[in-house]
């Protein structure tokens, strides 16, 4: 078969390269990839396990972006990795949880910046 995997995002994804993070109660992730429609996160795993809702807030210092109270919602995650220096990561996908007509906006804006 040519294609055996149909993609079903709503939305493009667009790489990361650099120092997108988000930021949450006791935990931190780099973006890897994000959309007008959600993201993947590499996250650094803290011993408490990730709700299936969570609020972040999302940081960009290259394009100036910062999202405050940016709600996301689990759809999906990975098995545990552990780097050669012992750091335990997971990479998880999340969805925007109803996210405000501003933060829609930004995250529009931040995606153009990429873009341009």
């Amino acid at each position: 078969m040519e294609n055996e995997y149909e993609e079903k995002r709503q939305y493009p994804r667009y790489s990361v390269t650099a120092d997108s993070l988000v930021l949450w109660h006791k935990c931190a992730g780099r973006v890897l990839d994000i959309s007008e429609g959600g993201m993947a996160i590499d996250i650094i795993e803290s011993p408490e396990s990730l709700p299936e809702k969570w609020e972040t807030i999302f940081h960009c210092p290259t394009t100036d972006t910062r999202i405050d109270g940016l709600r996301l919602q689990l759809v999906r995650q990975e098995s545990a990795k552990t780097s050669d220096f012992g750091i335990i990561t997971q990479t998880v996908g999340a969805k925007y949880n109803n996210p405000t007509g501003v933060q829609r906006a930004q995250i529009r804006q931040h995606l153009g910046h990429r873009n341009s």
